[in-house]
C-alpha cells in the first residue's frame, strides 16, 4: 500500500495536471474566440482575438469584458470593439499587418514544435512582407496607419511604422524634411533668407 507521503504527492500531481490542462483549454478556447472591430465610418471586422491582442487596448478590453456584453453573430458569442479614431480603410491595414505577424512571428515564438530553421523563414518572410506592405501604402495613408497604431496601442506595429518614416526621410535636406511633413513655416520668404544670410554657417555642407 501507498504511503500518505506518496499518496499526497499523486494527488499533488493530478491537481498540477489538472491545471495545466485547464490553462491549455483555456488558452485554445482565446486562439479560437472572435471579435468584431467596428471602425469610426461604421466598417465591420471579425479578428480572432489571439490576433486583436496585439493592440493593447483591445487586450484590456476582451480581458475586462463580461460575459453578457458579447453577442451572438452567426451562432457563435463575439464580442463588439468600437475604434472610433480609425478609419474603416486604415483598420483593415491594421488588421493584414496583425494576421502576418501572428502567423508568421508570434506563432514561431510559441510553437515549440518550430526548428529553428522554421523560424528563421519566418523571420525572413516577415522582413520581405513588411518591405512589400509599406511600398504599396501611400503617405497620407501611412500616416494614418501609424496615427492607428499609437491610438491602439499596437506596440509592433507603431515601431514598424515609425521607422518606415525615419528611413524614409534619413537622408532628406531639412527642406525636404518639411515637404514630406507638408510643415508650414512661421516665416515669411524674405524673413527666411535673412535668418539665412544670417546664420550661413549652419547651412554650409
Amino acid at each position: 500500500m501507498k504511503g500518505k507521503a506518496a499518496m499526497a504527492n499523486d494527488d499533488k500531481g493530478e491537481a498540477s495536471t489538472s491545471r495545466s490542462m485547464k490553462k491549455e483549454e483555456q488558452e485554445e478556447s482565446q486562439k479560437k474566440k472572435m471579435v468584431i472591430l467596428k471602425s469610426k465610418d461604421g466598417l465591420e471586422f471579425k479578428v480572432e482575438l489571439a490576433v486583436a491582442k496585439q493592440s493593447g487596448i483591445i487586450s484590456v478590453i476582451a480581458e475586462e469584458s463580461q460575459e453578457e456584453e458579447e453577442e451572438e453573430v452567426d451562432g457563435e458569442k463575439v464580442l463588439r470593439i468600437p475604434c472610433n479614431e480609425v478609419r474603416g480603410e486604415v483598420l483593415d491595414l491594421v488588421i493584414k499587418f496583425w494576421k502576418e505577424h501572428h502567423d508568421h512571428n508570434d506563432g514561431a515564438i510559441i510553437d515549440e514544435k518550430k526548428n529553428a530553421t522554421d523560424k528563421a523563414y519566418d523571420q525572413e518572410h516577415l522582413r520581405n512582407w513588411d518591405k512589400e506592405f509599406a511600398g504599396n501604402i501611400g503617405k497620407e495613408l501611412f500616416f494614418e496607419l501609424l496615427i492607428a497604431s499609437n491610438f491602439l496601442d499596437s506596440a509592433k506595429l507603431l515601431n514598424f511604422t515609425s521607422q518606415t518614416v525615419a528611413q524614409r526621410i534619413q537622408d532628406m535636406t531639412v527642406e525636404q524634411v518639411r515637404e514630406y511633413f507638408e510643415i508650414v513655416g512661421d516665416f515669411t520668404s524674405e524673413e527666411e533668407e535673412k535668418l539665412r544670410k544670417e546664420n550661413e554657417w549652419a547651412f554650409d555642407d
